[in-house]
């Protein structure tokens, strides 16, 4: 039973070695968007707390989406993306959903 003690111990400091990996990915992802979100609101010329109001969110909470230091939720994303007419993919993945196929169709 002891021979197996280091084989454990191997697997969880993998473990927790993915898992600071998957934070730090995410972290980078958060900010990315963020930096989209702060973007949108510089490309439309509004303050924090215009964009805020305008999206009906309160301005610490925008503030907090927009510095990257929190998580995000998709219905706050949601919201900002609907009130200026931006795709969420936009906002999230920072690019147009792209077409995988397309169908030509002739007359006759």
């Amino acid at each position: 039973m002891e021979s197996f003690l280091p084989v454990f111990r191997s697997i969880e400091e993998t473990l927790l070695i993915l898992k600071q990996l998957n934070d730090k990915t995410m972290d980078e992802q958060i900010k990315q968007i963020a930096e989209r979100v702060r973007g949108l609101r510089d490309a439309l010329g509004l303050g924090i707390d215009e964009m805020a109001e305008s999206c009906g969110l309160a301005s610490a909470q925008y503030a907090a989406i927009e510095s990257g230091e929190c998580d995000l939720s998709v219905s706050s994303l949601q919201k900002i993306a609907r009130h200026f007419d931006v795709p969420l993919d936009v906002l999230m993945f920072g690019e147009e959903p792209k077409m995988n196929a397309y169908f030509l169709t002739r007359r006759g």
